[in-house]
């Protein structure tokens, strides 16, 4: 028999096979199963399904089965109207392998697919949902058989409702193919999707995915996602570009992607992942880099305003990277490094994630000039800058503190706040679900140092403050010159000083007014600018001379040690036992500062204890041992100084009658012994 025949009789039998298949199939009615179909439904997911379009066939060169207008009731969990309505549906399956036993799907497709998703009843208060039991790797031993043409989606909405029932978030698949689906076959994957609603998104993505013989390792040659983003909390819309490649071993269950590339609104971030126990407890490690950035540029960008800038220049470069892991709860940076214009940074990182979330962080700098990035200086007048800046203090709201515990440790090797320089800083901070604690803060300050220990108790509104404050060997002049910023000194000499302070809320008002504790001072070597005491002096003994009063010389006194110690008492700086000692003068005092007021009321009294010379250069004898009655009040930036001349002359006017009376208590003795003399005959 020729091969010709041999081929035809097969042919033939194979047309008359196929034609007995579709012979039989036709005389199937696919929708006289439609009740078995949804009773299976019913008992494997608990949700009813609605068939109200037909079912039916399609044939050569695939065998297929259609469905029109389905529809399946709520998930457990959701609300009633929670719905999934199905346009149209369609599977094939090739028809030749099929009748070898082998399943080759040559299509699925769905469209037309609306979802409605409407929350249902949250748990009691104390009640939490169940938790499932880790899942495992997936079984795709069932699929291994399965070649799949192609799987395609068009027009999937998923609509988000609210309790009313009415649609606030709209999540639109407009278009999915996954093509070449199976057994160690390279498949491309294409989807556009878009969302509507308070937020818009559009996005892309575009990946090429290899499979092995069990489809358990997949390679992923390209990953390619754009977004996007506009609407509620976007000022300008923000686009989003992530480039990435690497593979994933379901049965090892890992995930490595060696190149990734996230693009911000051209703020570049590139790195690494490595993850493991993806189905049981995750771990995952990694690099991660934030390329150099004009913070600026990124800002304008987004739609951002920055704050106002003393320098408008800062902002312009900043760069970060760090290595990061993750595992059992718990998250943590290492070797991390960066710049933000002159400053380099490096530190660590470590995050408990539990009931209270625990975070320990290491950061130092080298150096940091704060008053470029604080707002600059106003060119108004300070009364209209303070009445356009009056508004209701308000109390900072802390109450985020109280749900987490933080510990802190930062250096920084040089500081510029408020004008005042700082160098070797070391920080040592704490948060214990909302109680603050700096202990220790130390600092070298102008040629000295200074410690400090304070507490905020959070936990209360408004917020408790608590101070311990050592100071020594500071250089007190340029320490004020560079915190006013003026070049009138107001004191000088090396300062030591101690403070215990309370106080209650954090506003500049509250503070002041609700200041409470103790202080001592001690100044060395120094003088106080704004009064010149011996001048006074000077002018008093012309006074009581009968001659004018000397010129006008320089507002300077100075002293080999100025001490004291005050009480605070709601804002009131007391100070009983001012001492002014300098080889001339010896000047006591005593008074009040009102802090919320920034006024002196003080009474001092000066004593000449050297040799004072007047206008003639000639000694002014008659002031020695004279005590100089001295009322200083006013603002701190222009205090008065006025010497109680009433009290002085009244001084003298009593020393004068005190010698008198002696003078007549002496005469007197002496008439007394005299005329005893004469009576005794002696």
């Amino acid at each position: 028999m020729k091969a010709g025949k041999i081929l035809a009789i097969v042919l033939g039998l194979v047309v008359l096979v196929i034609a007995g298949l579709v012979a039989f199939v036709l005389t199937i009615d696919p929708n006289s199963y439609k009740g078995e179909i949804q009773k299976v439904v019913a008992d494997n997911t608990g949700r009813e399904l609605r068939l109200d379009g037909d079912l039916g066939w399609t044939f050569f060169p695939s065998v297929g089965l259609s469905i029109q207008r389905a529809a399946l009731s709520e998930p457990k969990g959701f609300a009633n109207g929670t719905t999934a309505e199905i346009g149209d549906a369609k599977v094939s399956v090739k028809l030749m392998p099929l009748l070898s036993g082998k399943a080759e799907v040559d299509g699925v497709a769905l469209s037309n697919v609306v979802v409605n998703l409407k929350p249902g009843a949250e748990p009691p208060a104390g009640q939490k949902a169940p938790e499932g039991a880790p899942a495992g790797a997936p079984d795709l031993s069932g699929l291994q058989k399965l070649d799949l043409g192609s799987i395609s989606l068009n027009n999937i909405q998923v609509n988000l409702l609210d309790k009313a029932g009415k649609t606030s978030q709209q999540l639109v698949l407009d278009e999915l193919t996954l093509d070449g689906f199976g057994a160690g076959k390279t498949s491309t994957l294409h989807s556009r999707l878009h969302s509507t609603g308070a937020q818009q998104a559009v996005a892309t993505l575009d990946a090429q995915l290899k499979f092995d013989d069990q489809l358990a390792h997949i390679d992923l040659p390209r990953l390619a996602v754009t977004a996007k983003l506009q609407g509620q909390g976007f000022a300008k819309p923000m686009e989003l570009e992530l480039a990435a490649k690497g593979n994933t071993d379901l049965k090892a269950a890992t995930l490595d992607l060696d190149s990734l590339q996230l693009d911000i609104a051209n703020m570049v971030l590139k790195g690494q992942l490595a993850a493991k126990q993806l189905f049981t407890a995750p771990t995952a490690s990694g690099q991660l880099s934030i390329e150099k950035t004009d913070l600026r540029g990124l800002a304008d960008r987004l739609g951002m305003v920055l704050p106002a800038r003393a320098d408008q220049n800062t902002l312009a470069a900043f760069e970060l990277g760090f290595d990061w892991q993750y595992g059992d709860n718990k998250a943590s940076l290492t070797n991390l490094k960066g710049k933000l214009d002159d400053t380099q940074l490096s530190g660590s990182a470590a995050l408990a994630l539990g009931a209270v979330p625990d975070l320990d962080l290491t950061l130092a700098l080298d150096k940091f000039d704060a008053d470029r990035y604080l707002p600059p200086k106003s060119d108004k007048p300070q009364a209209a800058a303070d009445e356009q800046a009056a508004g209701p203090e308000l109390e900072p709201d802390l109450s985020a503190l109280k749900g987490f515990r933080a510990k802190a440790d930062l250096s920084l090797g040089w500081l510029r706040l408020s004008h005042l320089v700082m160098e070797k800083i070391a920080v040592k901070a704490s948060n214990d679900r909302g109680q603050i604690a700096l202990a220790p803060f130390s600092a070298n300050l102008y040629q000295g140092n200074v410690k400090l220990n304070a507490q905020v108790d959070a936990r209360k509104q408004p917020a408790r403050l608590a101070v311990q404050e050592d100071m020594a060997g500071v250089q007190i002049e340029p320490l004020l010159k560079d915190f006013m910023q003026s070049d009138k000194p107001l004191l000088a000499g090396t300062t030591s000083a101690k403070a215990d302070i309370t106080a209650t809320g954090l506003t500049p008002t509250s503070l002041t007014d609700s200041l409470n504790g103790t202080a001592n001072f001690q100044f060395r070597d120094g003088a106080v600018y704004g009064v010149n005491i011996a001048h006074e002096l000077r002018k008093a003994g012309a006074i009581l001379k009968g001659e004018s009063a000397p010129a006008e010389d320089v507002k300077k006194t100075d002293f080999a040690e100025l001490s004291g110690s005050a009480t605070f008492k709601d804002g009131l700086m007391h100070n009983p036992d001012l001492l002014l000692a300098s080889p001339l003068l010896r000047v006591t005092g005593e008074g009040d500062i009102n802090l919320a007021k920034k006024e002196l009321d003080y009474k001092v009294a000066a004593k000449v204890v050297g040799s004072l010379t007047g206008q003639d250069g000639k000694p002014m004898d008659q002031l020695n041992g004279v005590t100089l009655p001295i009322k200083i009040s006013g603002p701190f930036s222009d205090p008065k100084v006025r010497p109680d001349m009433d009290a002085l002359l009244k001084g003298k006017a009593q020393e004068k009658l005190d010698k008198e009376k002696d003078k007549l208590k002496d005469k007197l003795k002496n008439k007394l012994g005299d005329l005893f003399k004469k009576k005794t005959g002696n």
